[in-house]
């Protein structure tokens, strides 16, 4: 097989790639608030530890069908955090965020940290109100209880993760037909 012929095929194994993304990550994300229709109660049972946006989010286990799932939330679409850094002051560090109770949690959770120019340890704007052991609203969708929630539901933003996946999948592919088509 001619070499130009056989690398068309990476940019349409990658454009393949984008559209496998933009169906899973995109599409069932966009989605998920249409399956996840039973309601139950959870508790916080711990933080996670890896950080989204930024930030650790309460761990929730709930009971679905006489067993028990856990969950990651409630997540944000975002995160824009703002540090102040004030080299050589010495004062307590402070936190402000938008986020001020568990019934009007916004999509995108801004938050500014004033802090002095040394090591400075913060909790999440969101631990407050989720101490371990408080319950909160879970959805779940019956038909796959391990898929859910917590309290409301924040989509992904549709051009990131649906719509620009697309477009790549469309460049990937015409460069990959394009190789396909030049002549021998």
């Amino acid at each position: 097989m001619d070499p130009i012929r056989f690398t068309a095929f990476v940019p349409l194994a990658f454009s393949l790639v984008f559209i496998l993304i933009a169906y899973f990550y995109g599409w069932r994300s966009m989605h998920k608030k249409d399956r996840c229709t039973e309601k139950t109660t959870g508790k916080v049972v711990s933080y996670s530890l890896a950080e989204y946006n930024g930030f650790h989010l309460p761990v929730v286990q709930y009971e679905a069908g006489g067993k028990k799932y856990k969950v990651v939330g409630p997540n944000f679409k975002a995160a824009v955090t703002k540090t102040v850094t004030m080299p050589l002051e010495e004062f307590e560090a402070q936190q402000k965020s938008n986020v001020p109770d568990i019934e009007n949690l916004p999509d995108v959770m801004h938050v500014t940290r004033v802090r002095n120019g040394f090591i400075t340890v913060t909790r999440s704007p969101i631990y407050g109100l989720f101490p371990e052991g408080k319950e909160v609203d879970v959805y779940y969708n019956p038909k796959k209880p391990k898929e859910a929630y917590v309290i409301r539901y924040a989509a992904p933003y549709k051009f990131v993760s649906f719509w620009m996946m697309i477009i790549f999948a469309v460049i990937f592919a015409a460069a990959g037909i394009v190789l396909l088509t030049i002549p021998m």
